[in-house]
């Protein structure tokens, strides 16, 4: 049986992103690269052919690569699908996959990959998703647009589109802030839409989402999915959250109904294909609100298979694995790496005897020593810390692998 030959695509870097490479070759998987030189992805012993883009400027630089690039990859590669990971990479994706003058090969590939395109506007616009959440009835907090004359109650999160992250999200406790904050929203999408144009894609220019916060705790549902069906999925909650960059670095599988539901109908009304995943605010009733949809795999993907959801393998032949075996006991926490030490270096997770795994990946020595590199530029007065909690470090080169970082252009 010939293996799925996958085409991974990378343009700002995001930490994380690597791991489901490597799980991919687990699976049964091909994988491939598009991605500027020294990128984590690039750095995987699983990457079979690495088609590089231009890097800098937060991706900017490789969205002006990008159209070229990804169809000399795919003419080179022959990928049977296409799996963005990093917003910007997931949006433009989908913009070519949306836009009827791109070759209807490469056309075809993208809709494989993704879905209907109609879903496409709703998967990256904040607005739009809310609107779809309200019309098939998911529980979702109240919101409104810029462009509307009403809005909700404060506090408000301010949320943009053409941002990643925390780049693009604000709370709000009052009318004099809320100004403020629409008009830089305002300021930092135009530029963002200006330059896709330059680069040649169509962008809208959307309104910004008015959402009332929920008081709760963050979850999230990750899902493989094909043509608007879920095949697979599994849910985790946040125990620990960086306090500036919004990511969860502890999570705890989690099963929650309504969750799963709204997920459920939120991939059929999208009609979505490949990895996503949706974000929650579980209130103090146990209620899910949803806030956010990443229309492209997180970087706890990987780790549904240790809690008997081994989604990398139900995306590769199509069916979710019946019988699959927890390697961890439900209540167990996993903590991030990197990004449980780059919150604090001396995680009381980490030192504590409760149960938390630590998943390092200690099989991928090029990916491990960039994120040293990493860690240590954060924190450079604590590398003995950080290097305590990973005992191998110091045996792993670095071999200048040339880590530029991950920037927030606007």
């Amino acid at each position: 049986m010939r293996r799925l030959r996958v085409l991974f695509v990378s343009m700002t870097n995001d930490v994380g992103s690597d791991r489901l490479i490597g799980d991919m070759r687990r699976a049964g998987g091909r994988c491939a690269v598009l991605a500027p030189p020294g990128a984590f992805a690039t750095l995987v012993r699983s990457v079979m052919a690495h088609f590089p883009l231009q890097r800098g400027l937060g991706g900017i630089a490789a969205a002006f690569d990008l159209s070229r690039s990804l169809q000399s990859a795919v003419d080179v590669w022959c990928p049977d699908r296409v799996i963005p990971l990093d917003d910007l990479a997931a949006t433009l994706l989908r913009t070519i996959g949306g836009d009827h003058q791109t070759p209807a090969p490469l056309r075809n590939l993208l809709i494989e990959s993704f879905g209907a395109p109609a879903g496409y506007p709703a998967a990256c616009q904040r607005v739009a998703l809310m609107r779809v959440a309200e019309k098939v009835g998911v529980r979702i907090p109240a919101f409104s647009s810029s462009r509307d004359i009403g809005r909700p109650p404060f506090p408000l999160m301010v949320k943009r589109d053409q941002s990643s992250g925390s780049g693009g999200v604000l709370r709000v406790e009052n009318e004099a802030d809320l100004k403020k904050a629409l008009r830089s929203a305002r300021f930092k999408t135009a530029a963002k839409v200006g330059l896709m144009r330059v680069a040649g894609f169509r962008q809208a220019l959307t309104p910004v989402l008015l959402q009332h916060v929920v008081a709760g705790r963050l979850a999230m549902q990750t899902v493989a999915c094909r043509d608007g069906h879920v095949i697979d999925c599994i849910g985790f909650e946040a125990v620990e959250i960086h306090p500036q960059k919004r990511a969860s670095t502890i999570l705890r599988a989690t099963i929650h109904a309504e969750m799963a539901e709204s997920a459920r109908r939120m991939v059929a009304a999208l009609g979505c294909s490949g990895f996503v995943s949706f974000d929650f605010i579980v209130d103090a009733e146990n209620r899910a609100f949803l806030i956010e949809m990443n229309p492209r795999p997180i970087g706890s993907t990987h780790l549904g298979r240790l809690f008997g959801h081994d989604l990398v393998r139900a995306f590769v032949r199509g069916q979710a694995q019946d019988g699959h075996t927890a390697l961890l006991p439900p209540e167990t926490a996993v903590a991030l790496f990197p990004k449980e030490l780059e919150r604090d270096p001396a995680s009381a997770y980490l030192a504590g005897s409760n149960p938390v795994v630590h998943d390092v990946p200690e099989t991928e020595p090029a990916v491990l020593a960039a994120y040293l590199a990493h860690l240590k530029a954060v924190h450079p007065t604590r590398h003995a810390e950080i290097e305590r909690h990973v005992p191998a470090s110091r045996s792993v080169p670095a071999r200048g692998l040339g880590f530029a970082g991950t920037t927030e252009l606007c």
